[in-house]
């Protein structure tokens, strides 16, 4: 019932495999907890007076766990979705920006500068969480961890990454590691990106894209 009642009202809960744990800086964070720690103090409190007032008793077991429960729920619904609207990043400080979607463009490599590579970049995103996946012709690279930083104008995310080639890639390219960044200048729908691989490859690039879909 939970999931559905989430797609009707536009609420993202599919998570998968590939999202991990980021780091962002948000000086509002321990208030967040706090206020989610009141708002859970509360709903057990209605709840008992409700409860009270229709003269039903409930075991020990379910009463006392009550706020613990209600604490759970509301974190839930806020990673998932409060943070994301406009009371949850006036609540942030604007210190977590939603990244999330389809991004579409092209970059350029030392690897072969004969011609631009055309790419896709697919970024997930909770409060907690995130996975960044770029594929090009020839393989696809995942995040394995990630970290939001503000600095000279721009917000930048720099994630660390491993490459993938597919089967059909050339032989020369192997698995590989690498960083990047993501820098976004006065609005999120336009990236600015740079990356580093590692010493197998030694190449870098950089490139802009597009977003073409927002989650």
């Amino acid at each position: 019932m939970l999931p559905l009642l989430c797609q009707l009202f536009g609420i993202i809960t599919t998570t998968d495999n590939n999202m991990h744990f980021y780091g962002k800086v948000s000086e509002r964070h321990p208030y967040i907890i706090l206020g989610i720690g009141v708002l859970s103090f509360a709903s057990a409190y209605v709840l008992y007076l409700a409860l009270t007032a229709l003269r039903i008793t409930v075991p020990f077991y379910l009463d006392s766990p009550s706020t613990l429960g209600f604490f759970g729920f509301w974190y839930w619904l806020f990673d998932i979705w409060v943070w994301r609207t406009r009371f949850g990043q006036f609540l942030l400080n604007h210190a977590c920006d939603n990244f999330a979607g389809e991004y579409s463009g092209e970059i350029e490599s030392t690897f072969d500068s004969s011609t631009p590579i055309q790419c896709s970049l697919t970024v997930r995103q909770t409060y907690c969480k995130i996975s960044v996946i770029l594929k090009s012709g020839k393989s696809q690279s995942k995040s394995i961890s990630a970290c939001i930083a503000e600095g000279f104008g721009s917000t930048q995310l720099h994630y660390v990454y491993q490459n993938y080639p597919f089967s059909y890639a050339d032989k020369d390219m192997h698995s590989h590691s690498g960083t990047a960044m993501l820098e976004f200048k006065g609005s999120l729908d336009k990236i600015y990106m740079e990356y580093y691989t590692g010493r197998d490859r030694t190449s870098h690039g950089h490139g802009t894209l597009t977003r073409v879909m927002k989650q």
